[in-house]
């Protein structure tokens, strides 16, 4: 849904994990009912909860799912302003078609995208050769001269 992508890339954590699960209704009624202030979310879905009563039982154990129990900032209702950043991360195409299409520089769209990537990515590193005349260590701890000397 064309509305949760664009939630989604507007509020920031959970929030726009709740979105991106297909809950942005149930997002953006946090964001206008609770917004720029913490609230506890619970280790388990209980029934008779405000968070429940708020946002329904489905997007509730979706959010308990999502940052299980803890304190929770909701964003306030600024995050949910067409700002530049939102543009950046809903576009697509090349860094250098994305800075000219929002007005952004491309050295923002490269911060603004790196940025948004997932705590779990990580950039893969290039092997580097290995030199042969360095000793490896296990070799060197062990005792064992290199094969290569």
């Amino acid at each position: 849904m064309a509305d949760d992508r664009t939630l989604s890339a507007r509020l920031p954590g959970p929030l726009g994990d709740l979105a991106r699960r297909g809950h942005g209704g149930a997002a953006l009624r946090l964001v206008r009912e609770w917004g720029g202030t913490k609230r506890s979310v619970p280790g388990r879905l209980r029934e008779p909860s405000p968070l429940v009563e708020l946002i329904g039982a489905e997007a509730a154990a979706a959010l308990i799912d999502i940052c299980g129990p803890c304190r929770l900032d909701i964003p306030s209702r600024a995050c949910l302003e067409d700002t530049l950043k939102a543009k950046v991360l809903l576009a697509e195409g090349t860094t250098r078609e994305i800075a000219v299409a929002t007005g952004a520089t491309e050295r923002y769209v490269r911060m603004t995208r790196n940025a948004g990537m997932p705590a779990t990515w990580t950039r893969p590193r290039r092997a580097k050769p290995k030199d042969e005349r360095q000793t490896d260590l296990v070799d060197w701890l062990s005792g064992t001269p290199s094969a290569s000397k």
